[in-house]
């Protein structure tokens, strides 16, 4: 996804002003629509118009918002000049076999980060909601001893805040002493901080930064585990 912004714009999916060559290229997509080169998709007044290739399905208005922030990790991360690889993660097998769906996975300073956008829609305790996530994620430490990565659960301002929603979360890991394998913290402070001290786990409440030295090593092996409910 991409946005026109003006020059003076921090790095970010998402604009408020109109940039000056705004007019003129909604002009051309317009016409490139009539020619059938492109389609488009209006949702609201507050959405924005989508143009996509003619093979490519219209994206539902939550895929606009979940991958609008996505893509505001994206940009936040590629501009630190730290991350190596990003994607999101489609047709590996031994994920399929987990049922892991990971939102986007990246090489940032070296580290393997799994990223889970979450937008308060998923209940905690439950195999479907964040309770399975994170015991799929111990599965497959698991059957890679000797690799570590992160997983990193975002949380945005809905029925609970930002906030409330990475306490709970924070509260859900004390169940599974993984040390800093499992991080929360609010989506918008990985996209002003991406290299901030600003992710948080059981063992590191006051937040750490992301790096080769915050990977560590779990503490244990999970034990004494709440049951799925």
């Amino acid at each position: 996804m991409a946005v026109l912004r003006k020059p003076s714009e921090g790095h970010c999916l998402t604009t408020k002003s109109k940039p000056s060559n705004l007019s003129g290229t909604i002009r051309l997509l317009k016409r490139m629509v009539e020619d059938g080169v492109i389609r488009s998709s209006y949702y609201s007044p507050t959405d924005p118009e989508l143009y996509f290739l003619p093979a490519i399905r219209a994206l539902t208005e939550y895929q606009i918002k979940h991958e609008k922030l996505c893509g505001d990790l994206y940009v936040a991360y590629e501009n630190t000049g730290a991350m190596k690889h990003w994607e999101v993660p489609a047709g590996y097998e031994e994920m399929e076999k987990l049922g892991l769906e990971p939102d986007r996975q990246m090489l940032l300073n070296g580290v393997i980060c799994f990223l889970e956008v979450d937008r308060g829609t998923e209940d905690y305790f439950t195999k479907k909601g964040i309770l399975g996530k994170v015991q799929r994620y111990i599965e497959l430490a698991r059957l890679h001893p000797g690799k570590r990565f992160h997983v990193i659960f975002t949380a945005i301002d809905g029925k609970q805040t930002a906030k409330a929603r990475c306490s709970r979360i924070l509260e859900l890991l004390e169940d599974y002493p993984r040390g800093n394998q499992f991080l929360t913290l609010p989506h918008r402070w990985a996209v002003s901080e991406p290299l901030g001290a600003v992710y948080m786990s059981p063992k590191s409440p006051m937040g750490l930064a992301l790096g080769v030295q915050s990977i560590g090593a779990p503490d244990v092996q999970p034990a004494n585990t709440r049951e799925s409910r």
